[in-house]
């Protein structure tokens, strides 16, 4: 959308009817005037009840989604406040609304103090629950009547809510205790319903809210063997696909949904143009049909009409047909439901009309409802049913010759729509198992390979993109951050391009080289957008942790898993997350090893000498003795002869150079695997495994060759000897280093007492 105009939408659950029609309509009116839409959709409707609090705090991430309008780029906003979830009072509206202050901006469905550059589309709630309120009271006579009201403070809920009180009091009629209750606007109003009839005996109609909330109670009706409009009456509001597709058909108001969509996104033209639209009122109609207790059947059959010419005779019909059909199905403002009906009988007046064959018929009905699959997939087979019906009872009577050949067109067009829906169905089935497959499956195997963020998240994207998802983006927070807590200054408004479809291409970004979006780099922008497009945009987020947006455009028959890809994508999110901070975490623990690795080698190694200390000794030789149970070992403790001598007589740096020449000797006369170590200023240990048993005598004679050969080539003026006692001990539990050192140490100095003190060389003249 780099060029044009550009509406944001600020939107609830896009998956369920009144938003499927308000879309419907959005779309509609914003490709005929070549504008963009962009859809920030909120918390998708109740799937399984939950517990009021948890889901007040569930609507918050969700609505998350509403803190990016900024970085849209539109040129002005629709705030449909009716489909939102999470507003308990109008203060919250109130808060809300004033987002939008000093912007073009659409109010639908609420009342608000008049503002510059604002406009307000109302429906008209009041008079139509107030006009099917009276049809159940003076049509029908009812006078116990329950109504389930929508969420407190609901925009359109509150007001439906008045008018069926003030009505039920201009009738002088009690409103009992419990007989005003609440649903949440979804299915899962069971217990609601339950309850009404449980404490209300003798409950003669339920009004609903919306007619979301019908399709549960006509469930809870059938388990306890109640037929809508024969034992109880059920109204609804909206009439939408729910209302036309229950059986028996629902009484409910039509409050033109498609239209108000289309009526929000030229007003909001109106307002790019620097126009000022007044405040406007969607009149609405009331549906009456099977479920109030309206008989809506007609007198005999269609077909038994007098015969005053063949032409007239199928024209009268038709019409008959044409009219109960209309009155049951179609939806104000849907064209494409009343063209389906007028080719239906189209196609069967021609037919009888020119003699022709009924499979011919057929066959022209099935050419047309598989050019608009979509718009007719979910009522063809009502369609069917009323159809059916109608032949049916024809089956008794005598016909006339038009009425027989007009009969067997309409069983013609009845085969193809059974056939359409046998088809549709299996479409239905497979598009819903594939769905089913690909949510769960989508990022099963991206969370677990060790590929690199711009790999995965382009790898999804190209997933996304073959499930007939175009123009998808996902775009990441700088820095992740908890849900409803304000973003620091140098993340405030910015949002990183992490993966898009660019055509067929799939594109990822690595983290340093991702697209910055701000206020100068807004959405509008984003690669691969042309220009009226329609995206939908949802929060990505794991738990109370937000990490971006994903923006993608999607048909109809994908909108119900938008929701769970974007959760998936959460999911995804976080796990790329953890990694990036598990590296993290890693690259310090490698870090601290190497430091403890150090320390211990500083605390158990003898630095100036590179053997162990004491400490040092003492560790390994346990270590020694634990592993080797059984086996013959020595201990040899050696002592640096004449060393202060040396420190006095040449300085401390000779002492310590005969000290490390001193160690040096040691390790040569053992092997790499036995133990050295320097225990005090002069004195040296060795500690190792020997099975010959005169090991003592042939380390004293190699040590004091080692000594010689060394002084022999030393230019030092001083020669260096040690003394050295040996002792063996066999290595077993429970043995006492401390001990075998003493031994040694005491045969040490013996043998020290018998040394030469003379340690300086005899200079040769």
């Amino acid at each position: 959308m780099p060029s044009g105009r550009t509406i944001c939408v600020i939107i609830g659950d896009i998956s369920y009817d009144y938003t499927d029609e308000l879309m419907r309509g959005m779309n509609e009116a914003a490709a005929q005037q070549g504008i963009g839409l962009f859809y920030m959709s909120g918390k998708q409707k109740n799937t399984a009840p939950i517990d009021s609090d948890r889901e007040r705090e569930a609507i918050q991430y969700f609505n998350s989604i509403y803190d990016y309008t900024e970085l849209v780029g539109a040129d002005a906003f629709i705030i449909s406040c009716g489909s939102l979830s999470g507003f308990t009072d109008d203060r919250h509206y109130q808060e809300f609304l004033k987002r939008f202050k000093g912007k073009k901006r659409v109010v639908l469905h609420r009342s608000v103090a008049k503002a510059p550059g604002q406009a307000v589309i109302l429906v008209d709630n009041y008079g139509s629950v107030c006009r099917l309120t009276e049809h159940l009271i003076a049509d029908h006579g009812y006078r116990k009547i329950a109504f389930v009201a929508g969420p407190p403070d609901h925009p359109d809920g509150t007001v439906r809510e008045r008018a069926y009180l003030d009505t039920m009091e201009r009738h002088g009629l009690t409103v009992e205790n419990g007989m005003l209750c609440r649903g949440d606007l979804s299915g899962f109003v069971s217990g609601v319903v339950n309850r009404l009839l449980d404490e209300h005996p003798g409950l003669e109609a339920i009004m609903f809210c919306n007619d979301e909330m019908v399709r549960t109670a006509y469930q809870v009706l059938a388990e306890r063997g109640l037929v809508p409009g024969r034992d109880i009456a059920v109204t609804g509001f909206d009439d939408f696909t729910t209302g036309r597709t229950l059986s028996p058909p629902l009484t409910t108001i039509s409050q033109q949904a498609m239209n108000t969509g289309y009526l929000a996104v030229m007003t909001a033209a109106e307002l790019m143009e620097g126009k000022s639209p007044p405040v406007a009122r969607m009149q609405t109609r009331m549906h009456v049909r099977a479920s109030c207790g309206c008989a809506l059947q007609m007198d005999g059959s269609i077909f038994e009409i007098e015969n005053r010419g063949d032409e007239d005779y199928i024209t009268r019909v038709a019409e008959r047909l044409r009219n109960d059909l209309t009155q049951l199905y179609a939806l104000d403002g849907h064209a494409s439901l009343t063209e389906l009906i007028d080719r239906i009988l189209s196609c069967a007046s021609s037919a009888a009309l020119e003699r022709r064959d009924a499979a011919g018929c057929g066959a022209e009905l099935s050419a047309f409802l598989e050019s608009g699959m979509d718009q007719y997939s979910t009522v063809v087979a009502q369609i069917a049913n009323r159809l059916h019906s109608h032949l049916f009872k024809a089956g008794g009577i005598n016909m006339c010759a038009a009425g027989l050949r007009l009969n067997q067109a309409l069983l013609g067009i009845l085969g193809a729509l059974y056939a359409f829906e046998v088809q549709n169905s299996s479409l239905r089935y497979n598009r819903i198992r594939m769905q089913a497959w690909f949510a769960q499956e989508f990022i099963r195997d991206l969370v677990i390979s060790d590929d690199e963020e711009d790999i995965v998240f382009r790898r999804a994207v190209d997933r996304l993109r073959h499930i007939g998802l175009e123009k998808v983006h996902i775009c990441l927070l700088p820095v992740p951050r908890r849900a409803n807590k304000q973003m620091d200054s140098d993340t405030s408004g910015r949002l990183l391009l992490a993966a898009c479809q660019d055509g067929e291409v799939s594109v990822g970004y690595p983290r340093s080289r991702m697209p910055m979006l701000d206020a100068g780099s807004p959405l509008v922008g984003l690669p691969g957008l042309k220009g009226g497009d329609r995206l939908i945009t949802f929060g990505i987020f794991s738990g109370d942790v937000q990490y971006g947006i994903f923006l993608c455009e999607a048909d109809r028959r994908t909108l119900p898993i938008l929701h769970i890809l974007g959760l998936q994508l959460g999911i995804m999110a976080n796990f790329l997350d953890l990694k990036s901070k598990e590296r993290i975490v890693l690259g310090e623990l490698d870090n601290t090893r190497e430091r403890i690795e150090v320390l211990s080698f500083l605390s158990e190694y003898d630095p100036m000498c590179n053997v162990y200390n004491r400490r040092g000794f003492i560790e390994q030789a346990i270590r020694i003795n634990r592993e080797n149970e059984g086996r013959r070992a020595f201990c040899a403790f050696l002592d640096l002869d004449n060393l202060k001598g040396i420190n006095d007589s040449f300085g401390h740096t000779a002492g310590d150079e005969a000290i490390v020449a001193a160690s040096t000797i040691l390790k040569h006369a053992v092997r790499s695997q036995d133990l050295v170590a320097r225990v005090g200023g002069d004195e040296f240990i060795v500690l190792l495994l020997e099975d010959d048993p005169d090991f003592a005598v042939s380390f004293t004679a190699r040590l004091a060759a080692l000594f010689s050969r060394y002084n022999q080539a030393s230019d030092k003026p001083y020669c260096i000897q040690a003394s050295v006692g040996i002792t063996e001990f066999v290595c077993r539990p429970g043995l006492e280093i401390s001990k075998v050192i003493d031994r040694a140490d005491k045969l040490l100095y013996a043998q020290k007492t018998q040394k030469n003190p003379n340690y300086r060389k005899t200079k040769i003249p």
